[in-house]
């Protein structure tokens, strides 16, 4: 899950790579955790959005997600490949507008790095994360002052205690 500041986050590799890479806004939102971190048993990395920004490689290209009932018109006009490409790949039907979705484009495959993990606000855990994942991703979180909060499960309703 990518963003920052004012409660976005975004998903890191390493010990973090058990959940998927999605990039979406919202910290407690249910569908998300479900779908992209394992059902609930991976995590959510929040980021100071300018600061990560500022830091990634100028070849990565961060894109909004785009949600309608129509798929996306890619004409053969001016437009280079990797710009219809990254067109196609940006748009989704509405029924996914709920994810607020954001995606990183880079020319080839492979992460996209940053070198300041002070760009890192917040580690949101899953509910059922494991408890060596747990372990690890505390310890690396203490020796770099990073917040970590854990999701409650409360019969309909998440919400993320920093106790654990």
């Amino acid at each position: 899950m990518l963003a920052g500041g004012a409660g976005e986050q975004t998903v890191v590799p390493d010990a973090m790579e058990a959940s998927g890479q999605s990039v979406q806004q919202e910290a407690a939102d249910e569908p998300m955790w479900a779908h992209y971190a394992d059902q609930f048993k991976g995590m959510c990395v929040q980021y100071n959005t300018k600061k990560l920004l500022r830091q990634l490689p100028p070849e990565v290209d961060p894109a909004r997600m785009q949600y309608s009932e129509k798929p996306p018109t890619l004409l053969e006009d001016s437009q280079s490949a990797a710009s219809r490409a990254k067109m196609a790949l940006s748009s989704k039907t509405v029924r996914w507008s709920g994810e607020r979705e954001w995606r990183i484009f880079r020319p080839e495959v492979g992460t996209a790095e940053y070198s300041d993990i002070s760009c890192v606000t917040k580690i949101y855990l899953g509910s059922r994360i494991s408890e060596a994942d747990e372990r690890a991703v505390r310890t690396m979180a203490r020796v770099h002052k990073i917040a970590v909060v854990k999701m409650v499960i409360n019969a309909y309703a998440i919400s993320f205690s920093s106790t654990g």
